[in-house]
């Protein structure tokens, strides 16, 4: 009989142990036990998943931040904390559940990581995906956004998310007039052998006065916008950098990062990887992700010049087609190597459906020029903030 009960009692326990209906017995060990497996499981998703980051655009600014916008499992998720910053805003964390209660604007939102139900207001809502949480920030599906009253459009074509906020205060962009821009060219930041490098401190210093003085630093693509359409910005500055170098990543980029300015890198794309000097590809769709650009400098930087045709789009086209590959973004914008080139080459340059090319000839760029001849601004080393105001003038 007791031997009848032990088998029928371990039954009952092999049956709730399968089904998880034991959990009924210990809630809440069970319930932090299926919600740390559920957490390591998500972590190791995303660890094993290269999402394809896209940018952000709130109230007409771009957005920088550590975990960018992305889509996953095919929706857009963007950084909660980052959108409302500088709005007037509560919130608070319950870490053990892994839920956020969000008060603005006098909405009360509530959502917990992993589940799409949301409550608004006490209302339910359900989004297109759950929220989740990579490296301590909120991303967040654009319903959820709405919700607050705050606009999010999605583009497509250019895997941009436009937010536009209930108090936002943009700023006048454009005049008519002769278009006339200012683009400067770098090589690498840091103690080197030549004046292609110039010193962290005065690429600080440099990138302060612009700040400081009020010029407006754009990416290459609104520039070929305002001189296809000979619209002048007052104060205006492009900033580029060839080559590719892994400085740009550890010292060109906080200090753009901390003014909110874009730029475009030129990258060697045979020199992509496997080569500690050079940006390699996860940095690269990091850093084209936060609004920097990354045009062609060809595949190994030759002299374009004395190339037999089928080398010359090899090193033109090879090379867009390569970075499109493994950046998943569309490769627009071109550098001659050593300023290098003739008719064949611009033409080559024109077949491989660049949208502009930049030269080493120095002066300043205007609607006179031809978009595929674009002339730059060196800035050397040794050039005093004194010097550097002259140049950009």
């Amino acid at each position: 009989m007791r031997q009848g009960i032990r088998l029928v009692l371990l039954l009952i326990l092999t049956l709730t142990a399968s089904t998880g209906l034991i959990y009924a017995y210990y809630p809440e060990e069970a319930y932090q036990e299926a919600l740390e497996k559920k957490i390591e499981l998500e972590r190791q998703e995303l660890a094993s998943e290269k999402p394809e980051l896209v940018r952000t655009i709130i109230d007409g600014r771009m957005l920088f931040t550590e975990v960018p916008s992305r889509i996953h499992k095919n929706h857009v998720l963007i950084p909660l904390r980052a959108v409302l910053q500088g709005l007037d805003y509560d919130i608070s964390w319950d870490n053990k559940k892994r839920s956020v209660q969000l008060e603005y604007d006098g909405n009360k939102v509530r959502f917990t990581f992993d589940d799409p139900e949301v409550r608004v207001n006490r209302k339910k809502l359900n989004l297109t995906i759950a929220p989740l949480e990579v490296q301590g920030v909120s991303l967040v599906p654009a319903t959820l956004l709405e919700s607050l009253g705050i606009t999010v459009n999605w583009d497509e074509s250019n895997r941009v998310i436009n937010i536009d906020t209930p108090n936002q205060n943009t700023l006048p962009f454009v005049s008519a007039g002769n278009a006339k821009i200012t683009i400067l060219m770098y090589h690498e930041v840091g103690d080197g052998p030549n004046n292609l490098f110039v010193r962290e401190s005065e690429f600080k210093e440099q990138m302060k006065y612009l700040w400081d003085n009020n010029y407006q630093v754009i990416s290459m693509n609104e520039a070929i916008n305002l001189l296809k359409n000979n619209q002048n910005v007052d104060k205006c500055v492009v900033i580029t950098f060839d080559d590719g170098y892994r400085t740009f990543f550890t010292k060109a980029w906080p200090v753009l990062r901390e003014y909110r300015f874009p730029a475009t890198v030129y990258a060697i794309s045979d020199k992509c990887e496997n080569n500690p000097r050079y940006l390699e590809w996860e940095q690269m769709r990091f850093l084209q992700a936060n609004w920097i650009d990354i045009g062609s400098h060809t595949k190994s930087h030759p002299d374009l010049t004395g190339l037999a045709p089928e080398n010359m789009v090899d090193e033109i086209a090879g090379s867009k087609k390569v970075l499109e590959d493994n950046l998943y973004y569309p490769c627009r914008h071109f550098c001659y190597p050593g300023g290098a080139l003739n008719d064949k080459v611009v033409k080559m340059v024109e077949n491989a459906v660049y949208e502009s090319a930049v030269t080493t000839e120095n002066g300043y760029a205007s609607s006179r020029n031809e978009v595929l001849l674009l002339p730059r601004v060196r800035v050397p080393r040794d050039t005093n903030i004194a010097y550097f105001a002259k140049l950009i003038k």
